[in-house]
């Protein structure tokens, strides 16, 4: 059998598969087929006739074919009314698709995910909408991600109508991690105010005072402080949202950006309330821009004691002087001949006269180090 599938064959089994499939199209066509005494198509059991039929194909290792039948089957439900078999004929469409791994039938996978939803929500099956719907944003993203986003604003908006607000929090979950990974942050920072308002009207605190926190970070990261601060502000207003842990958080999240205080953002960095994010990829966002601060901190420290040291390179110069007095000493001992008192004196002269010019070098050095020291300061 093995042998037979590298060649393409179908094995028996599959054949069996195939001609199954073919009895159970004749017979739905059979169903939709009028005559003078049949003037009305039986939809009604055409449809559950074609579904078997894409079974069969679906063993038969056919998939195309059982894709047709599948779609086949949705019309006749739907002209039954059968709203809910129409969104399963079409997720189960495709699932098929889905499972040849192409790029266009990804694409055709994700057109059945999405009639699927729209036939579940209108059948008021909001749970096995959205999990369609996801189904179809998740494909759609491989090659549109803001197609995707705008397919699971669709899915929130619906839940959001029937306020089911406990199936939203995953959705933005997700669809906010598609936008990060996308670097959108524009479209990022929307949908986490569009959460605070969401959750808001769900009366979910804790939910409302993570996404609060995380729009603060993103203002931040987009390098709006003076919206940050407006928005911090504006979160004040929210019911005790000052004495949470994410209140706390960001505040001084926000001073120590402002102030440029490395100390004080390491300390944020330990906080309760940066511990948990709705996102995680916010938390390292804010981690992200903690530590730019820090590392320019650290680095500018450690170029302070280099400049220090150039304050205290003034020259003791106390060594030349004594080696003037040596030369003098040399000079007189070596270079002075006793028996001549004239050419002594001139010797002791010149020494006299070369030890106090070195001094008054000594001197305008000494006061040029002093100007230099007054630079160093400067510069530190």
């Amino acid at each position: 059998m093995a042998s037979l599938a590298a060649r393409g064959e179908k094995t028996p089994a599959q054949k069996k598969q195939i001609e199954e499939a073919l009895k159970a199209i004749k017979e739905a066509n059979a169903c939709l087929k009028t005559s003078m005494f049949n003037w009305k198509k039986d939809y009604l059991s055409a449809g559950p006739l074609y579904a078997k039929a894409s079974n069969h194909y679906r063993m038969g290792k056919e998939p195309q074919k059982a894709i047709d039948c599948l779609v086949k089957a949705a019309k006749c439900s739907a002209e039954c009314g059968q709203i809910f078999e129409v969104g399963k004929h079409n997720q189960q469409a495709g699932m098929i698709a889905k499972s040849m791994k192409t790029e266009e039938y990804n694409k055709e996978a994700a057109k059945f995910f999405e009639q699927a939803f729209d036939a579940y929500k209108d059948n008021g099956d909001m749970v096995t909408a959205q999990s369609a719907g996801k189904q179809a944003a998740d494909l759609i993203a491989k090659y549109d991600v803001d197609a995707a986003v705008a397919m699971y604003l669709r899915i929130i908006d619906a839940l959001e109508a029937l306020e089911q607000w406990a199936y939203t929090f995953q959705l933005y979950r997700d669809v906010t991690r598609m936008s990060l990974r996308d670097k959108d942050f524009g479209v990022v920072l929307t949908l986490v105010q569009r959460a605070i308002k969401t959750f808001t009207k769900g009366n979910q605190t804790n939910t409302v005072y993570q996404w609060l926190l995380s729009e603060t970070i993103l203002l931040v990261f987009r390098d709006d402080i003076i919206g940050a601060d407006e928005a911090f502000l504006e979160a004040l207003g929210y019911e005790r949202y000052g004495l949470s842990d994410q209140g706390e958080a960001a505040e001084d999240f926000l001073k120590g950006i402002k102030e440029n205080n490395a100390e004080k953002l390491s300390s944020v960095k330990n906080l309760p309330g940066m511990k948990f994010f709705p996102v995680p990829e916010i938390g390292r966002l804010a981690n992200e821009i903690m530590d730019k601060v820090i590392g320019a901190a650290s680095e500018n420290k450690n170029k302070k004691p280099a400049a220090d040291a150039g304050k205290n390179k003034s020259m003791d110069l106390s060594s030349i002087k004594d080696a003037s007095d040596v030369i003098a000493n040399s000079l007189n001992n070596n270079n002075v001949v006793n028996d001549d008192e004239e050419k002594h004196s001139d010797v002791m002269n010149r020494v006299s006269t070369a030890s106090s010019t070195l001094e008054n070098s000594i001197a305008e050095t000494n006061d040029l180090l002093d100007g230099f020291e007054d630079d160093f300061d400067d510069l530190a």
